[in-house]
Formats: structure tokens, C-alpha cells, sequence
């Protein structure tokens, strides 16, 4: 679930495709304090969505959009 605090991994798996944040993109985030890195294992990374990176995304994308999507809890639209 979407929430501040979520753990991400850099590398995933999506529909049997293996899939890695990509070093840039993974370097703005963490420049704009969206996310915190909490294991720094090269191309294993565990990143932590910030406070300001939960309320980010759910501006940009839309509490709705984020609760149709099944990853956002409605209670947790307003935080």
C-alpha cells in the first residue's frame, strides 16, 4: 500500500518482467527528499517514501485515481 513510510525496492518484478529504478531517476528522488535510502546494496537498494514523497504523489496523481488502483487506503488520502 501507498503510505509515507512504504518501503520500495529499486529492483521488481511486474508481470513476470524484471524492472530497476533507473540511477537518475533514483538520484532526483532522493534530491527532492521524496524518498530515503534505507539499504544501499548496489541494484538491490530499499528506498523509503518520505512524508512529502506520499503527499506529492497523491497530488499529482489523484487520491482517486490512487484508491481505484488499489494501492492507496481512502482513510490515508488526507495525510
Amino acid at each position: 500500500m501507498l503510505c509515507a513510510g512504504a518501503l520500495i525496492p529499486r529492483r521488481l518484478a511486474v508481470d513476470g518482467a524484471e524492472l530497476i529504478i533507473e540511477n537518475g531517476v533514483g538520484c532526483d528522488m532522493l534530491s527532492s527528499e521524496m524518498i530515503e535510502l534505507t539499504d544501499g546494496t548496489p541494484t538491490r537498494e530499499i528506498l523509503r517514501l518520505t512524508p512529502s514523497g506520499f503527499n506529492y504523489i497523491v497530488q499529482e496523481l489523484g487520491a482517486d485515481f490512487l484508491i481505484d488502483a488499489g494501492i492507496l487506503l481512502p482513510e490515508l488520502e488526507k495525510r
